[in-house]
């Protein structure tokens, strides 16, 4: 009864938000990305590459909020935030005349009605590991309402030609998405299903030759992203030759595979939370390390009283890919960090490899000092978030790579 109360709750507060605002999103051409990871890149790379083909684009990630050129500072920690909120958002970009609109859709936010009564043209995956199981209950769960998003746009949307871009590494995911968007299922779509993927992006847009998009790019997942702005961006009418020119000059996102160096040293900082980023991020990072030169991992899991199955793989990763490996809090929330630690130690086999270290500061530092000039240090888990969250919900003003600098300055003196 109380769970049917709150969706009733959710539901009639996404209705009464795009009343307040008028209906914002009818005036916008709006691109809704969802996927375990991959949604800020692929939101940042698309507003990048719209807004060089003239299209003032807005962006709503958890990293920014932007109104074409002017880029403001998130105020939240979580990726989708409050259904008024964003409709808001999409009333300051018509405002500010706007004709474009992308921002990141995620579960929860699916689950708590948050892109109801939004008109979306566009609804993209980017690709789907296990995440959030405890808070959905179930891997089919939390994939179903990733699906649910699909669905919704298909059948709520008033906008005439819909689209739907589907990553074929999700293997048989995709064809679930894919059904999500027929009526009745296995008939015909509600709008354009466009399947994408890394290898033909590689081979038919960048024609083999991965040099045309920038270093910070070329990781096999970085790849993805782009394939999927490459997809989305043709599909609205940008240029295959303006989409590539864009490619070769992005230079990145805050906290994604963001490269910090200084003193001979190089630190590396990424948001990866789940198994498979994180084995995606070790294994970029260790083709790129010179003869001799060893990784070094800085993180302290997931964030405290979610997601704790996670933690063990986490550790068993670290120890599969690392040298090294310190392990230091994170966001605990109400949760002991050193339970957390404990629970990713468990993952590991070569305990010789651990140094624990609770402050994440001190960390950072032990790191760092110990790294040698063919080393990385790979630091992940919080990538652009400016402050940790702990018990009762209190907030510490925090960044990796603020704390990083600091101590290549030290290091330097």
């Amino acid at each position: 009864m109380i769970s049917k109360l709150k969706n009733i709750y959710h539901y009639y507060l996404a209705l009464l938000g795009a009343i307040i605002y008028r209906f914002p999103s009818r005036e916008l051409v709006v691109i809704g990305i969802t996927g375990t990871k991959g949604k800020t890149t692929s939101a940042e790379l698309l507003r990048a590459v719209l807004q060089n083909a003239g299209k003032k684009t807005a962006m709503l990630s958890s990293a920014h909020i932007a109104y074409g050129d002017e880029i403001i500072s998130t105020p939240f920690h979580n990726t989708m935030p409050g259904r008024m909120f964003i409709q808001k958002f999409l009333r300051e970009a018509v405002r500010r005349g706007c004709t474009h609109a992308v921002f990141e859709v995620t579960s929860q936010g699916v689950v708590q009605h948050r892109h109801r009564f939004i008109d979306f043209d566009v609804a993209a995956l980017t690709c789907l590991h296990p995440e959030h199981i405890e808070s959905h209950g179930s891997y089919g769960k939390y994939r179903g309402a990733k699906a649910q998003f699909f669905h919704d746009v298909a059948r709520s949307s008033y906008k005439v030609n819909k689209k739907f871009f589907i990553n074929t590494e999700t293997g048989g995911d995709a064809q679930f998405f894919e059904e999500a968007v027929r009526h009745p299922v296995g008939q015909a779509p509600f709008g354009e299903v466009t399947f994408y993927n890394r290898e033909n992006f590689v081979r038919n847009e960048l024609r083999g030759d991965i040099k045309k998009v920038s270093e910070w790019l070329q990781s096999d997942f970085n790849l993805q992203n782009a394939a999927l702005t490459c997809a989305v961006a043709q599909s609205l009418g940008v240029s295959r030759e303006s989409i590539l020119k864009d490619f070769e000059d992005f230079q990145g996102v805050a906290g994604r595979l963001e490269f910090v160096r200084g003193k001979g040293k190089t630190a590396v900082i990424d948001y990866a939370l789940t198994p498979g980023s994180l084995i995606a991020v070790y294994k970029h990072l260790r083709t790129l390390l010179a003869p001799g030169g060893q990784l070094i991992g800085v993180f302290g899991g997931t964030g405290g009283g979610r997601d704790v199955w996670k933690r063990p793989e986490l550790g068993k990763i670290a120890d599969e890919f690392c040298e090294k490996i310190y392990l230091t809090r994170d966001d605990s929330y109400d949760e002991k960090t050193e339970d957390i630690i404990a629970d990713i130690q468990k993952g590991i086999t070569h305990q010789e490899k651990v140094v624990v270290v609770l402050d994440r500061t001190e960390a950072i530092r032990a790191a760092l000092k110990e790294a040698g000039p063919n080393d990385i240090v790979a630091i992940t888990g919080m990538g652009s978030q400016t402050k940790t969250y702990g018990p009762n919900g209190s907030e510490t003003d925090w960044s990796d790579r603020a704390a990083v600098e600091q101590i290549l300055r030290e290091l330097a003196s």
